[in-house]
């Protein structure tokens, strides 16, 4: 099967290649988080690398997402390339992760932000606390 990625999210790649967005708080439902970094596809460190996030987390984030960024506290950003909710993002909790060999079917620590990377980077708000 062939994986394609959204077009917002390929112009993305195409113009910065990942990053650190200016405006970084993301509102949650149960609060606030951060996006430390979003992933580019280079050979660039192992904190920042596209490629390394995707061998890493393998096996532990439901097989149709896709690792795009993560926060300072070690949890990530996913975007899904499932067909039926194909560009949606959502922050995975690594707190509260699946049970060993049950990630490909586990949710209960993922919360849809955006329905869209356009979406996502659009509600992104500016730290106020400087």
């Amino acid at each position: 099967n062939e994986v394609t990625f959204p077009e917002d999210y390929k112009q993305f790649l195409v113009e910065h290649n990942g990053g650190v967005p200016e405006n970084n708080i993301v509102p949650l439902s149960h609060g606030t988080s951060d996006v430390q970094i979003l992933f580019g596809m280079h050979d660039g460190p192992y904190y920042a690398n596209f490629f390394a996030h995707i061998d890493m987390f393998a096996k532990r984030i439901p097989a149709w997402y896709i690792p795009i960024g993560r926060d300072s506290g070690g949890n990530l950003y996913l975007m899904s390339l499932w067909e039926g909710n194909k560009g949606v993002i959502a922050f995975w909790d690594h707190e509260n992760e699946a049970p060993e060999n049950e990630a490909d079917q586990y949710f209960d620590n993922m919360t849809q932000v955006a329905g869209s990377f356009s979406e996502f980077l659009s509600s992104l708000q500016r730290n106020l606390a400087v």
